[in-house]
């Protein structure tokens, strides 16, 4: 809980999009599961589901250059088909079996 609480109070500004409300305490929080039932959230899905977001992200720029949605359940080394490679740029992957590269 307190890690959870760490983290919602660095985007106290953002509250109002997710409808927290002007703040958020570790006692709503608790009230909150309280009073809700576990089995809304059991009866929701019977198959799991999901997405890859692919970003190239401009550290010169600060704004993505790139971005492409895929499968969940896809290869993501297939999207670097997709990219535009610059020479002398830095491309870094995670969780690939991938090497870094220098072009």
């Amino acid at each position: 809980m307190h890690d959870l609480m760490l983290s919602l109070g660095v985007h106290q500004p953002k509250y109002y999009h997710p409808g927290f409300g002007p703040s958020v305490t570790p006692r709503n929080l608790g009230k909150a599961n309280e009073k809700r039932s576990y089995k809304i959230f059991e009866e929701f899905r019977k198959h799991k589901g999901g997405i890859k977001l692919h970003t190239l992200y401009d550290v010169k720029t600060s704004i993505p250059d790139f971005m492409h949605v895929s499968k969940a359940n896809g290869h993501a080394v297939h999207t670097l088909d997709l990219i535009a490679y610059e020479p002398g740029s830095f491309y870094v992957m995670d969780k690939q079996h991938l090497k870094i590269k220098s072009f």
